[in-house]
Formats: structure tokens, sequence, C-alpha cells
């Protein structure tokens, strides 16, 4: 008998260690990070290219968790436009 041996992936979330399961609670096993990555984005899963997993669990910390991947939200300003964090009272105006 000869056994032959291949790497295997696993999906664990790196937020709360959920692990990725079919539906009878076992662990789905892929020989490649390609089909790993299909099956977690069809399972609900955030996979970023550096293999950060985020389950779709919805409390605080998977939400933290997936606002830190988004980019900074973007300042719209128009020429002429009036700052809102200025008024009468802020140090720049009273000069």
């Amino acid at each position: 008998m000869s056994l032959n041996t291949f790497p295997a992936h696993t999906l664990h979330c790196d937020v709360c260690g959920l692990e990725l399961t079919d539906p009878n609670d076992l662990p789905w096993w892929f020989a490649d990070f390609a089909d790993l990555r299909l099956m977690a984005l069809w399972a609900g899963w955030i996979v970023t290219a550096d293999q950060f997993a985020i389950c779709p669990l919805a409390d605080h910390a998977h939400r933290d968790a997936v606002t830190a991947l988004l980019p900074p939200e973007p300042v719209f300003e128009v020429p002429g436009q009036l700052s809102f964090d200025t008024g009468p009272d802020t140090p720049e105006t009273a000069a």
C-alpha cells in the first residue's frame, strides 16, 4: 500500500476562528487556494488577496474588521465651499 500526500487548505475566520464547514459540520478541504476562495465567497465569507478571512457573522468585531478593510471615506470639497468645522467660535475664524 502506498500513500500519496498532497497539500490541503481549510478556512478559518481570522476574527472568531470559525471554520468553513459543509452542511454536516465537516470541514471543507481544498487542493488549492482558488477553489477555497470560490467556495468561501459562495458561502458569504470575505477573503482578501493576502488570505485574511472574515466569516458572515454580523457582530461588532466582524463589522469592525470589514470596516478596517475599506478605504477612507472621501472628502468632497468645492472651491469656495465653507468648511463645516469652522464657525464663529473656532480659532481659525477668530483671527
